[in-house]
């Protein structure tokens, strides 16, 4: 892997096999760089926003305001880079995605099972992937307080293990929480599958 300094011009050598001009590699390379970088920006914002104003509006009405969410996300996604806590984030974001990604097939699988059509195209990947983002969670959440509590890290590095670390077990317990839910879900349409339908319907 390369960092963003070392990627335009690691792309530029790949453009070579093109049999194009190295300069045009590196060019590609770094305009690639930025439209990613601004699209997750821009991305993130939004997001950030949306939960601040979710979370802080029964305090203060002002939290509502775009303008002021927008503020307080930016201010935190600056506090997140300029501590370099951002990298200790960054290990949970998979894991986290993927988890979003168990659940919607969850509600998906909930979705045909209520409606009374073949499920298991999205019950087995559901399955699978859910069992495998709660086990690297709790293996990532691990790994990151271990390192705290045997001494391991010091100073940006204990505090973004520590952070991250209890974040990733939070994680894993909201997942268990909504699979324990899931569960019963299936449960209550399977019963309803097999009652018998009344007569006359």
């Amino acid at each position: 892997p390369c960092g963003p300094k070392k990627y335009p011009k690691k792309r530029g050598s790949a453009e070579l096999g093109l049999g194009l001009p190295p300069d045009l590699g590196v060019s590609y390379g770094s305009v690639m760089i930025l439209i990613v970088a601004i699209t997750l920006m821009q991305l993130v914002i939004r997001f950030m926003r949306v939960a601040t104003s979710e979370l802080l509006s029964d305090i203060s009405p002002i939290f509502r305001n775009i303008h002021i969410s927008t503020i307080i996300a930016s201010l935190l996604g600056m506090i997140l880079v300029l501590t370099g806590w951002w990298k200790y984030l960054w290990i949970l974001f998979g894991g986290a995605n993927q988890l979003l990604a168990s659940l919607a097939l969850m509600l998906v699988t909930l979705w045909l099972m209520s409606e009374g059509k073949k499920a298991f195209w999205t019950f087995y990947p559901m399955i699978f992937m859910f069992i495998t983002t709660v086990a690297a969670l709790l293996y990532t959440s691990y790994g990151l307080l271990h390192k705290v509590f045997t001494g391991a890290v010091k100073g940006e590095a204990l505090v973004g293990n520590t952070l991250m670390g209890f974040i990733g077990f939070a994680l894993v317990i909201g997942a268990i929480i909504l699979g324990v839910e899931g569960v019963k879900a299936f449960g209550r349409y399977r019963a309803l599958k097999t009652q018998p339908r009344p007569a006359g319907s």
